[in-house]
Parts: structure tokens; sequence; C-alpha cells
């Protein structure tokens, strides 16, 4: 036990900060991690002050070996990160220590950095998760949106095909009559008609001789 001697004398040094430490939320995390019993949280809860608490607490580590002193330094990280590095610094520095106990220290440290670390790591995936879900949230809800108006710009096209549908079953189509025809500048018959002239040309006997214009001037000398 030289070992936990010195971890005792380390605490011993930092029973001030250790007595400014100790509250309700850290001895309620000794308890959950199992380094307090039920029965050692009471005892330290009704305590007359913060130094007699520190003193309980030290006293209850002592019993406890390594594991203990681990488990504490898990919970400082926590809720009082500054004390344990206060810790550390001290086993660095310290000349009163042996070499074996200092390597004790210095491994129970190590470990409590390691889950500190291995915390952290794990809070940054949860962070980074929930970036991912957050984004795959809002291009999903973009989706949706953009699909939302463009049903609501179709909307009053498929109004008016229905009640164009419903216009035809009933009858009530508009008759598409043909453009009217062009008027000759010649006659007032339609040109969809035969021309009157070429009409009366067709109709005249074939044996009828044709105009000839020196008859035409010798019965004009004789009557003149």
């Amino acid at each position: 036990m030289a070992g936990m001697t010195s971890v005792v004398r380390l605490l011993e040094r930092h029973k001030k900060e250790l007595s400014e430490t100790v509250s309700a939320k850290l001895l309620q995390n000794l308890e959950s991690v199992g380094l307090l019993s039920a029965e050692d949280k009471r005892l330290l809860d009704e305590t007359d002050s913060p130094a007699k608490c520190a003193e309980g607490l030290i006293s209850i580590i002592s019993r406890k070996g390594y594991p203990g002193f681990q488990e504490l330094c898990l919970s400082l990280e926590t809720i009082c990160p500054h004390l344990l590095t206060k810790f550390a610094l001290d086993i660095a520095g310290s000349a009163e220590l042996d070499n074996g106990s200092t390597n004790n220290l210095k491994l129970g440290l190590q470990l409590a950095l390691k889950e500190r670390d291995s915390v952290l790591r794990e809070n940054a995936a949860a962070v980074q998760q929930r970036e991912s879900a957050l984004r795959q949230y809002s291009e999903m809800k973009h989706e949706r949106d953009r699909a939302i108006a463009n049903l609501e710009s179709l909307s009053p096209k498929l109004s008016r095909g229905v009640e164009h549908n419903h216009s035809t079953e009933n009858g009530d189509t508009e008759v598409n009559h043909p453009p009217p025809s062009k008027w000759n500048e010649k006659s007032c018959f339609s040109e969809d008609l035969m021309d009157p002239i070429e009409e009366t040309v067709s109709e005249m006997p074939s044996n009828v001789p044709p105009f000839d214009p020196g008859f035409f001037f010798f019965f004009f000398l004789n009557n003149s």
C-alpha cells in the first residue's frame, strides 16, 4: 500500500481544492460508478463542512486503491477538469514520490485522459451524425416543397381539363365552320363555283363557227 500512500499524500496536498470541488453532483457520479455506496454517500452528505466531506472522500478512496483513484479522476474530468490538471502537474514535478508510485499515478491519469478522449470522439461522432441527419431532412423538405409547388401549378390546368371533358360529354362542343370562300372580282359568284362566262361557252354547240373579224368589218361598212 506504499503506492496508495503516495496517492493519499497527493489528495491531501489538494484537499482544499477537493473540498471546493466536492458537490452533490460529484458524489452522485461517484455513487453511480460504484466508488461510493449509498451509505457512504449519505454520510458524506451529512458532514458539517466541505473540508470534512473531502477528508471522508479521501479516506474512502484510500480503501478502494488505484481503481478508486482512477474513478475519481474520471469523474473530475467531467465535473472539474482543472483539478485533474493540477494532479498531473503535481505528479510531474513532485520529488517526494518514488518511481513506482509516480508511474502508478501517471498510469491512472493516462487512463482518465484516454477515457476523456474516447468520450470526446464519441461526442464528435454523434454531432456529425446529427448534422448529417439534419442535412438529409433539409434536402427531403426541399424536395417535398418543390413537389407541392409543382402540384399547385398543375392544379388549374387539371381543373380546365376536367371542365372541358365535362362539357364534351354534355354535347357543348363548338362547331368548326369552314372559312368563307373568297369572291371573284369579275362576278358575284364564288370561286368555288364555275365562272358564268366559261360555263356559257362550254354549253355552246360545237357546230358554231368561230368569230371572224373580217366579216365583222364588212357588215359594219355595208350598214353605215
